[in-house]
């Protein structure tokens, strides 16, 4: 059997000029109170995007100064395993540079792991 198509439910016509006013009164009412509750989640939705925007742009900006900070790190530690005097005894060079190739060493795994922005 073949299911019969749908059709909408008639309405009951207002039987006056003043009731069908009333009836697109509150019609329109109702559309102006919807329209203004999707303004308002438009309006929130807006402040958390910006508010996500700016966190973004905050880490990029600590990032980079890390990024500085971890540069000017390394500089220190080449700088500091160039000034190795040819005074120093065969001992505290070995340790200096163990210590030095230890602190480039833990820098470069930490960069290893740190994809780059």
């Amino acid at each position: 059997m073949k299911p019969k198509p749908l059709r909408p439910t008639p309405r009951p016509r207002p039987a006056s000029i003043a009731e069908r006013l009333d009836q697109l009164h509150r019609t329109l009412v109702a559309v102006v109170y919807h329209v203004h509750t999707l303004a308002t989640h438009v309006r929130r939705l807006d402040a958390r995007t910006k508010e996500i925007r700016m966190a973004v742009t905050e880490m990029k900006a600590a990032l980079a100064k890390i990024d500085a900070a971890t540069n000017n790190i390394a500089l220190d530690l080449k700088g500091l395993k160039d000034a190795i005097k040819p005074g120093m005894s065969d001992a505290e060079v070995a340790e200096v540079q163990g210590l030095l190739d230890a602190a480039a060493g833990k820098l470069e795994g930490i960069a290893a792991e740190t994809p780059d922005a």
